[in-house]
């Protein structure tokens, strides 16, 4: 969104590519984790830091969709992504704890004391 440079997001959500069900084409993928946060008209819905050839297209229910739009290596299934969303709030709040991790190694986690407290 170029609200801020990408090293001050602080949070990143770790994915896993749970299918490669074709849709228009061979271009989509769909990856687990994301809840759908309130509807904002945007052109992408996060960063997938190792794979900008990807975009966060699309959301439904607890699965994200990714547009493989340049035609680049094609994620598989097992996969494993890191997504910089633009919106947290609803995928936060939707969760009872998040885990913090460094150097690609879990370092413990956090109890979400707001988790559902949204009125």
């Amino acid at each position: 969104m170029g609200a801020c440079a990408l090293a001050d997001c602080a949070l990143r959500v770790l994915v896993t590519v749970v299918s490669t069900a074709v849709e228009r084409g061979d271009r989509w993928r769909i990856e687990d984790v994301f809840k759908r946060p309130p509807v904002i008209r945007r052109r992408h819905f996060g960063h997938v830091t190792e794979r900008p050839d990807l975009k966060f297209v699309s959301m439904s229910e607890e699965h994200g969709h990714l547009d493989n739009e340049l035609g680049e290596r094609k994620p598989a299934v097992g996969d494993k992504l890191t997504i910089v969303p633009n919106h947290v709030c609803a995928c936060v709040n939707l969760h009872d704890q998040i885990y913090y991790y460094r150097d690609g190694l879990v370092e413990g986690s956090w109890k979400i004391e707001g988790r559902g407290k949204v009125r």
